[in-house]
């Protein structure tokens, strides 16, 4: 669609992808089913009415989503909103004239990355937004909630049967329900020691051992502390205490 979409009656997604290239505008009832909605073009478009989207995609870099204040987004599959170095970040924001925070609802804890976030609260799970910065959201409160760092985003996730070893790509994963597999934290990342972490957790650090804080406990707020460089060290972890 090369314009916007205003529904008043019902429209069912199926399994498709509705690429809309203007505004959206839910006046009445969306099926979401197993499809995506995309939003492609260049520019501003403004997102309105309660919706609920199975996959939700904006990837190009400098685009403004402008979501209605005071309405729930819920997503129940892949939040794909992502800009790009250097071309420029998306930017999720309300309408001119809101008062109220828009609400982006997950069905899972996600990873984004390159966004300018204003005025928005994470209902239900955390968004890990990497390379991104916020403004009048949520992240200062407890989870589930926005997370902004300057670099990436980095939860440790290892296993006692798996290698301790700090730049064991197996033991990192961009959010906090997830699997390793991301590569290890770098100089401007956060990294984060929480569920579903055991209580009691061991980390040896080597040469590659380099973060911007660490953050230790289950509601990823408390106790954040500079990783300075330490090298060839063991860190004994409790965050139950």
């Amino acid at each position: 669609v090369s314009g916007s979409v205003t529904i008043g009656g019902t429209l069912n997604a199926g399994s498709y992808t509705l690429t809309v290239g203007g505004n959206w505008t839910n006046n009445g009832s969306f099926d979401p089913g197993t499809g995506t909605v995309t939003f492609d073009t260049a520019g501003t478009v403004t997102i309105t009415g309660d919706t609920d989207f199975h996959n939700l995609t904006c990837v190009t870099p400098g685009k403004e989503l402008q979501f209605k204040g005071g309405d729930t987004f819920t997503v129940s599959g892949t939040f794909n909103l992502n800009g790009a170095p250097t071309l420029g970040n998306v930017k999720l924001t309300w309408q001119t004239g809101d008062t109220l925070h828009y609400r982006i609802n997950l069905a899972t804890e996600q990873a984004v990355s390159y966004l300018t976030v204003e005025h928005s609260y994470a209902d239900t799970k955390t968004i890990n937004a990497s390379y991104s910065t916020g403004d009048d959201t949520d992240a200062d409160d407890l989870a589930p909630h926005w997370v902004f760092s300057e670099g990436a985003i980095r939860y440790w996730v290892a296993t006692p049967t798996t290698d301790d070893t700090w730049s064991n790509t197996a033991n990192w994963s961009p959010f906090g329900d997830g699997t390793g597999g991301a590569v290890s934290p770098l100089f401007n990342d956060i990294v984060f020691f929480s569920t579903p972490t055991p209580a009691n957790v061991t980390v040896t650090l080597d040469a590659n051992s380099t973060a911007s804080s660490l953050t230790f406990g289950n509601d990823q707020t408390h106790r954040r502390l500079p990783l300075h460089h330490y090298r060839q060290a063991l860190v004994r972890l409790n965050h139950a205490s």
